[in-house]
């Protein structure tokens, strides 16, 4: 349960680095958002047009990842009541890629960009990359916290 506990902590905090900028900016701290955004800049295009803002400061990424990483800590919460259920995880994660796939096509071959659809299919992937890959952690720490007796 500890192992559970810490992961959540961590999507926890890396969500509330997400929106940090918001808050940093509040208080002046504008040299702090600025590491903020380079540090997402590695993992996100940060497209002013394409990421939420609140207060007129943008987020640390884009909407999508965004999403993806709130869905993610929304599926790390959710996994005690869906523990015993998920058979396959694996198989669980190529599905919820689905939808996004789809999104995605849509969006570069017919130049339609459906914002409702990218963001359900974003959320959606987040919950179950959250789920399935807060699961798959928990069970390999706990098998290296039993086979070597931590």
């Amino acid at each position: 349960m500890k192992i559970y506990a810490w992961i959540v902590l961590s999507l926890l905090a890396f969500n509330f680095l997400i929106i940090s900028p918001v808050i940093l900016a509040k208080f002046g701290l504008d040299k702090f958002v600025q590491i903020i955004y380079f540090f997402f800049k590695q993992i996100c295009h940060q497209i002013d047009a394409r990421s939420f803002h609140f207060d007129g400061v943008k987020f640390a990424v884009c909407e999508r990842c965004s999403l993806i990483y709130f869905g993610s800590f929304a599926g790390g919460l959710i996994l005690p009541f869906l523990r015993r259920k998920i058979v396959n995880p694996n198989f669980l994660l190529c599905v919820a890629l689905v939808p996004s796939i789809v999104e995605f096509s849509v969006e570069k071959i017919f130049e339609i960009e459906i914002l409702i659809f990218k963001a359900l299919a974003s959320l959606w992937l987040g919950i179950w990359a959250g789920l399935v890959l807060t699961l798959q952690l928990v069970d390999m720490f706990s098998g290296f916290k039993n086979q070597y007796n931590f």
